[in-house]
């Protein structure tokens, strides 16, 4: 018996391989499963490494757009100080110059009360800086410094000539 068992485990072997070259379609069922599976795998594996990409994309995008925002206040803080300063710079100056103006007015006064008063009679076309207008019996005088002046025609000019003081 032992004779025959070989020559049938041969023959069944022999058997077996001309039915899988003669079914293609089993040998292509097979290697196409594999085929598959293998595609499979390697779809998940590519579809983490687009989903993990895709996420590190959306997190780079938002920290960018978080910076964006932060520049934006800083500019805008910036921006705010600035008209702060510029706004200070404005009322000092302002003041400066009041101040300016009033020391100005000062120096004429104290300069129009040092000179000696103009000779009754003397013409001038325009009056001098910081006179008061004084109404005194219907009749407008200015007073400017020193001297009071009315107000004249001389032919079609309107000149001012000094007066007398007031009584």
């Amino acid at each position: 018996m032992k004779t025959h068992k070989k020559p049938v485990l041969v023959v069944a072997g022999f058997a077996a391989a001309v039915v899988a070259l003669l079914i293609p379609e089993v040998v292509d069922a097979q290697a196409g499963r594999m085929h598959r599976a293998t595609r499979r795998r390697t779809a998940v594996v590519v579809s983490s490494a687009t989903h993990a990409r895709d996420q590190q994309a959306m997190a780079s995008q938002q920290a960018a757009t978080t910076q964006q925002a932060a520049a934006q206040q800083t500019t805008a803080e910036q921006q705010s100080a600035t008209a702060a300063e510029q706004s200070a710079t404005a009322a000092q100056q302002s003041a400066t110059a009041e101040q300016q103006s009033a020391t100005a007015q000062q120096q004429a006064a104290a300069a129009a009360a040092l000179a000696p008063p103009l000779a009754i009679g003397t013409v001038v076309h325009t009056l001098p800086a910081g006179c008061v207008a004084t109404p005194v019996g219907g009749v407008q005088y200015n007073h400017c410094g020193n001297d009071y002046y009315r107000a004249v025609f001389q032919g079609n000019d309107l000149v001012y000539v000094t007066t007398e003081p007031p009584q």
